[in-house]
Order: structure tokens, then C-alpha cells, then sequence
């Protein structure tokens, strides 16, 4: 009977070990099993939150994520995971992805090691970038009289739009390819980062048509050209200078006040005109001439003079007359063949030659470049 009971009691006792024992396994497996899912999504986010200060800079809203890549190894104690966001605010949406390194300890699985894999952004509204602002900054770096859109380019991170402008510069016509590039960045948004611009045409300023009846000078020329031209571009020249608006609107048939007036708006800076010179072609009639008129002028207080080249279309009145007629009268088949002229080779070898004259004077007074900044504004 007491050897009944001691066996008894030794069953018990083992028989609790053996619970304790099947307990303490349960524990640890089951330790093991909420260790390995113990850091879910939503916590790695709430870590991305904390640690990546882009979120909470820019006031970003979380829009997605998703884990791209896990690899858990509960023996070795490491939890290896990479993972993907989006968010974004009014202005831009943000894309980054993370890699983040947990370790096991016996409180489940820490945070060890974090590192941003790569970010980007992309503006969400470009159509921000106002044309007409645009616009603006071409007049004001480029001071030029005219300014025509032609069209816009949207990237990811940048808008450039398209222009041309054009600008007279002295005695000549240019025509310009302008960009102008905006650039977004988070801190700054749409920001006018680059200005670009290149020159696709230029040509003489034809400021008026003239008619003269004389064959004689047919075919191009220089020097020794008919007194009887060299004689009115004289006068003509010398009623600038000399801010003469009678005479000068007497040499037009037709011409307005405001023109006249424009004409000998820096009278009071010049000197004289010098070296006045005629390079003649045929004009579209019979009885007409389109005359290239290359001259220099002397500024006051400015020792260089300025080249520069104008060009007429060149014809007589009933009274045998010289007169200068308002370009703007003329017939679309006369403008298109004075256009031509003007681009033929040798012409534009003239322009090209003057321009560089030009450029050289300015570069070498600084005094001439800044009455000529003056005079163009």
C-alpha cells in the first residue's frame, strides 16, 4: 500500500514535469512564431515616418507602400526587408524605398540598421509655369520689341517654352530662338533655372522705299555713285544729326509725327554722320533701286565711331524728285523681293561685314557700347 502510493506520487510529479516541460516548449515555439511576424508593414511605416524627415518637411501624406522583398531568418536572428512608399502634397509626389535590417533579441525583433535605397519626386502641376511670366523674363533679358510664343515642352521635373523674339539693334533686324526653362524642386517649386537664346536670322532695317528714274546705276556698287543719291542721303543723314523733323518728314511723302519723331530721338548725342556710302541692286519695277546706305556715326564724348547700314527702296516723284515712301505701301510681291534681295549672299556678306565692324567698335570703346545700351533701350 505505501509502495502503491509512492508510485503514485512519483507519476505526479512527473507527470507535472512533463507539463512544465510541454508548457515551457509551447512557450518557446510560440515565442518563436510571433517573433517571426512580431515587425508587420504597418510598423516598418510608422519606422520610415520616423526616421526619413523629407515626410514631415514637406507635409507629405503617405499614399501607398508595400514590402518588395523579405528575407527572415529566425536561427540567425535577422529579418532582412526591403520596401516601397509613395506620398505626395499639392506640389509633388514623392517615390522612395527603404531597406531596413531587424535583429532577434529576447524582447522579439529590434530595429538594427535602416538605410533610403533612392528617392524621387515629379511635379504634379506644371501647368503652374505661367506663359505669360514666361514672356516677361524674355522682354526683360532680352529687350527686345516683340516677343511670339511658339510652344512648351513638359518633363517630368521641367517646362521650357519656346519663343522668338526680335530686337533692332542699331541698324539691324534679328530675329531670335529664345528657351526659357523652369525647373521644380521641392524647396523652391517652379523656378526660372536657364535662359537660352540664338540668333536665326538678321537683316538691314529697311526703314523706308525711295523712287529714283535714273538707269545709270543699275547692278550693285560702291563709290562713285550717282551724286544725285549720294547728295539726299547727305541731307538726310545731316537732318538726323541735326534733330531737323521738317526736313526730314519732307523727304517722306507720307509719314506720321510719332515716326518722325522716333527717327531723331538721339539727335542730341550725335555728332555727325561720316563716311556715307551706296550699295545699289535693281528693285522690283523698272524705274526703282533698292539701296544699301553703310555710314558711321559720331556720338558726342565718344571717340570710336559706330558702324551701321540702312536700306531704301529708292524712286522718283512727277517733280524729278527724291522722296522716301512709307514702306508699309508697298505690294506683298515688292516686300517678298526686297526680302530676297536682302538674303542674297552678297548682301548679307556686306551685313555680316558691318555687324563685325560693329562688334569690334563696341568691344573696343566701352564708351561706344554704353551710348549704344543707351540708344537701344
Amino acid at each position: 500500500m505505501r509502495k502503491q502510493r509512492l508510485q503514485t506520487k512519483t507519476l505526479t510529479i512527473v507527470t507535472i514535469l512533463l507539463i512544465i516541460i510541454i508548457v515551457i516548449l509551447l512557450v518557446i515555439l510560440l515565442r518563436g512564431s510571433i517573433s517571426k511576424s512580431a515587425v508587420t508593414e504597418k510598423q516598418i511605416l510608422g519606422y520610415i515616418t520616423e526616421k526619413d524627415d523629407f515626410l514631415s518637411e514637406y507635409n507629405l501624406d503617405v499614399e501607398s507602400y508595400e514590402i518588395t522583398e523579405r528575407k527572415t531568418d529566425s536561427r540567425a536572428g535577422e529579418d532582412k526587408v526591403k520596401i516601397g512608399l509613395t506620398a505626395s502634397n499639392y506640389d509633388f509626389s514623392y517615390m522612395a524605398s527603404y531597406k531596413f535590417l531587424f535583429g532577434l533579441y529576447d524582447d522579439g525583433w529590434q530595429l538594427e540598421d535602416w538605410q533610403m535605397i533612392g528617392y524621387s519626386y515629379s511635379a504634379n502641376h506644371p501647368e503652374d509655369v505661367s506663359s505669360d511670366e514666361a514672356e516677361q523674363v524674355v522682354y526683360d533679358k532680352m529687350n527686345c520689341d516683340n516677343v511670339e510664343f511658339i510652344d512648351r515642352t513638359d518633363d517630368k521635373n521641367s517646362v521650357t517654352l519656346h519663343y522668338q523674339a526680335y530686337t533692332d539693334e542699331y541698324y539691324l533686324r534679328k530675329t531670335y530662338d529664345v528657351y526659357v526653362i523652369y525647373e521644380f524642386t521641392p524647396n523652391d517649386l517652379w523656378k526660372n533655372s536657364d535662359f537660352k537664346y540664338e540668333v536665326i536670322s538678321k537683316n538691314p532695317e529697311i526703314v523706308g522705299e525711295w523712287k529714283y528714274e535714273q538707269k545709270s546705276v543699275r547692278g550693285i556698287d560702291s563709290g562713285n555713285i550717282n551724286d544725285d543719291i549720294h547728295q539726299f542721303f547727305d541731307k538726310y543723314y545731316s537732318a538726323i544729326a541735326n534733330g531737323d523733323e521738317e526736313k526730314i518728314a519732307s523727304m517722306w511723302n507720307r509719314i506720321e509725327t510719332d515716326r518722325v519723331k522716333q527717327i531723331v530721338s538721339h539727335a542730341s548725342d550725335i555728332d555727325y554722320y561720316d563716311d556715307i556710302d551706296c550699295y545699289i541692286k535693281p528693285g522690283y519695277s523698272d524705274d526703282s533701286y533698292i539701296v544699301f546706305v553703310k555710314y558711321a556715326i559720331k556720338y558726342k564724348n565718344v571717340d570710336t565711331e559706330a558702324p551701321g547700314l540702312s536700306t531704301f527702296y529708292v524712286m522718283i516723284n512727277d517733280n524729278n524728285q527724291l522722296y522716301i515712301k512709307n514702306i508699309a505701301t508697298l505690294s506683298g510681291s515688292a516686300k517678298d523681293f526686297i526680302e530676297e534681295t536682302v538674303n542674297a549672299e552678297e548682301i548679307q556678306d556686306l551685313l555680316e561685314s558691318v555687324d563685325e565692324e560693329y562688334q569690334a567698335a563696341i568691344d573696343k570703346d566701352p564708351m561706344l557700347k554704353s551710348m549704344m545700351d543707351k540708344i537701344s533701350q
